[in-house]
């Protein structure tokens, strides 16, 4: 009984223990899924900076080299020179497949790398790594790391306002996005893009007024940054000892989270460059007391890759350039005069330790003017594809000339959501038109034409595209024909025997119904409605669009600048019959073809047999968003609001024999959409570009 009771003691025992022992590897198997859960939830979900590597082992494909970036093929390196251009974010359905699209013209551009702005959605860097996969053109990353204008607005003081934090924060999200690992409330960054990767480009053009005010601000107190991985110099300004810790803390991020580093480069433009120019010319003394060095950023021993300093210097700089004696004057190698030239030498002279890259270049193909050049005459707009191509090789030339480490254009396609400083407040965008008149909208080198497939109307002389669009107005043979895109307001004029030499054709247009007149004074014409613009034809001599005084967004928006006069406390009458001409640039004669032999892009209007064709972009005629019928409103009331039309009414007056026939006013109804219909077409810059890089 003994040996029965002892053997069960000892069975409870054992079960008893290896109760325990089972518990304890349930609880140790709970505590291990446990962390593996908490190391994925803090690894793919927040950017605390987990210490999975050393810091002394770091793998690094791209570095710095005696003022050049060099890639490291096996065991050597070589100079690498920046062939970048920019893609924007696309919109609409088939995300992956218009990114796949966009990259495959990137290569085919022999461009070596494609410039991001801002942090994309998964889709870009899905199709970014199923190109590289499959083509030939291998292409690398450029990552921008910027904050929203919105972020911007109202912070007076980097410090105060958390610039740094804040640039941080992105900055991780986007080494996060790059290596495939991070979840956001509404994306799902999976794919892992980092051995693609070139850098990182952290910031935007500057706001001169918060560098100023900061460093003013904190010009006594020791704000040094002494990272391990970046340092600034003790004689740095507040705002770069904050970028510096902003650099030290991204450095610091990937190294320990990755075990990799990339290249970080500081974005910045000629208002806070860190040179000082002629006051004479410079907008504002903020502009010239404002400066952003990378110069001042020390990379410590754990960095191996480096720092660069990057520059967006477009064409709009060179209408300053052009007034300031130390670049106006100045030559290139070629002993042609050219301020651009001469601007980037001396930054490139000022960087003695980092290598200078030209972060953004672009010429605008756009028919309105937002800058003019007195020297090389590369304006802001005005220029067509041709001379855009022209004037982009010579930017791209003189970046080689003053030692430039890189040339990125901006940007890939023509983007509709950009606006020039001239448009600002004007006119209403979304993405489903095309403002002609704006000059950024039309920097890049593909177009971005109306039209799912082809334009409903090309601007040739020809009239065979007109056959199934309705008549507005008719009679004695004449007749008026209007067709609308998503850039332009098309018109077909058709006057039998036409006379190039001496028939002269009227076409008023009633677009507001809250001003106009029936008088046209110094034509001595009068209309059956009162008009708010006259378009005048006059053989393939003059052409002019005119706008009554009292609907003039110049006079009413410019009016002390250019007219002299405050227009709101002294306007004209809303039924003035005098007209002013409408001033950004005169209707110009050719052919709008692009597979004609004579294409010139800026063509406004084209004579047929017996016909004309025209086309005047929206933005000319006071719309603000033609897609939704949005016109100015009365211009000289201190709210002016914007109204919506439904129709606009056209007459047609014909000088012809010495005689006048007039055909009365019609209506033509407009045609509102919600999304517009676009298609790509690659401009003159593209190709030119494409053996530039080659």
């Amino acid at each position: 009984m003994t040996t029965i009771a002892q053997n069960s003691n000892l069975k409870h025992k054992v079960h008893r223990r290896l109760k325990k022992s089972w518990r304890f590897i349930g609880w140790l198997i709970l505590c291990i899924l446990g962390l593996v859960a908490l190391r994925h939830v803090l690894f793919y979900y927040t950017d605390l900076t987990l210490p999975l590597h050393s810091v002394y082992n770091v793998k690094s494909t791209f570095s710095v080299s005696e003022q050049q970036i060099t890639r490291k093929l096996r065991k050597s390196e070589t100079p690498f020179f920046i062939k970048g251009v920019h893609l924007d974010p696309v919109s609409g359905d088939g995300k992956m497949d218009q990114y796949l699209q966009l990259l495959a013209y990137a290569g085919d551009l022999n461009a070596n790398t494609v410039v991001v702005d801002d942090l994309m959605e998964p889709a870009f860097y899905e199709a970014f790594q199923s190109y590289n996969s499959v083509s030939g053109q291998h292409l690398y990353l450029l990552q921008g790391i910027r904050l929203s204008d919105e972020t911007y607005a109202g912070m007076q003081d980097a410090y105060d306002g958390g610039l740094l934090s804040l640039l941080v924060q992105r900055g991780k999200l986007a080494i996060d996005a790059v290596h495939g690992a991070r979840r956001t409330a509404g994306y799902y960054y999976k794919t892992d893009v980092s051995a693609d990767t070139l850098g990182y480009l952290v910031g935007q053009d500057w706001d001169s007024d918060l560098v100023l005010y900061t460093d003013y601000l904190y010009n006594d107190i020791a704000k040094q940054t002494n990272g391990q991985f970046v340092r600034a110099y003790d004689t740095a300004g507040a705002f770069d000892k904050l970028l510096a810790g902003v650099f030290d803390r991204l450095f610091a991020y990937e190294t320990r989270k990755y075990g990799e580093q990339r290249l970080i480069g500081l974005a910045n433009g000629q208002r806070t460059d860190p040179l000082f120019h002629d006051t004479s010319w410079s907008p504002g003394l903020n502009e010239n007391l404002a400066h952003v060095n990378a110069e001042v950023l020390s990379a410590q021993g754990l960095v191996e890759s480096g720092i660069f300093a990057a520059y967006h210097v477009d064409t709009a700089i060179v209408q300053t350039l052009s007034y300031d004696p130390t670049y106006n004057s100045a030559v290139d190698p070629q002993g042609q005069a050219n301020p651009y030239y001469a601007y980037l030498a001396a930054l490139k002279q000022y960087h003695v330790n980092l290598p200078v890259v030209l972060s953004s270049v672009s010429v605008s193909s756009a028919r309105g003017v937002s800058g003019i050049d007195a020297v090389t005459q590369i304006n802001r707009g005005g220029l067509n594809e041709s001379e855009q191509a022209s004037a982009l090789l010579l930017c791209c030339q003189s970046a080689v000339d003053a030692g430039i480490s890189g040339v990125c254009i901006e940007s890939l396609v023509d983007n509709p959501l950009l606006r020039a400083w001239n448009s600002d407040g004007i006119n209403d965008y979304d993405g489903t038109w095309l403002n002609a008149q704006d000059s950024e909208q039309s920097l890049g080198l593909i177009a971005l034409e109306s039209g799912a497939a082809e334009s409903a109307c090309i601007v040739d002389g020809d009239d065979s595209e007109w056959n199934d669009v309705p008549v507005v107005q008719s009679g004695d043979g004449f007749s008026l024909q209007l067709l609308s895109d998503e850039k332009y307001l098309n018109l077909l004029i058709k006057i039998p025997s036409y006379d190039m030499e001496r028939d002269v054709v009227y076409i008023p247009f009633d677009i507001t119904p809250e001003s106009g007149t029936k008088v046209f004074e110094t034509q001595n014409l009068t209309f059956d409605r009162d008009a708010d613009f006259v378009l005048t034809i006059n053989g393939s001599r003059r052409a002019r669009l005119y706008v009554q005084e009292y609907y003039d967004r110049l006079l009413a928006y410019r009016g002390l600048d250019v007219f002299n006069k405050l227009s709101l406390s002294d306007p004209p009458m809303s039924d003035s019959g005098i007209f002013n001409t409408v001033r950004q640039l005169a209707l110009r004669y050719g052919t709008a073809d692009p597979a004609a032999e004579a294409f010139d892009s800026l063509a406004d209007y084209c004579i047929g047999t017996d016909c004309i064709e025209v086309r005047i972009p929206w933005a000319l005629l006071n719309f603000r968003n033609p897609a939704q019928g949005l016109i100015e409103g009365d211009l000289f009331t201190p709210d002016h609001k914007s109204i919506s039309i439904d129709a606009i009414y056209v007459s047609m007056i014909v000088s012809k024999d010495n005689t006048l026939k007039t055909l009365s006013s019609q209506p033509y109804s407009l045609e509102k959409w919600t999304e517009g219909e676009f298609h790509l077409r690659k401009k003159a810059a593209y190709e030119a570009i494409a053996d530039w890089f080659s």
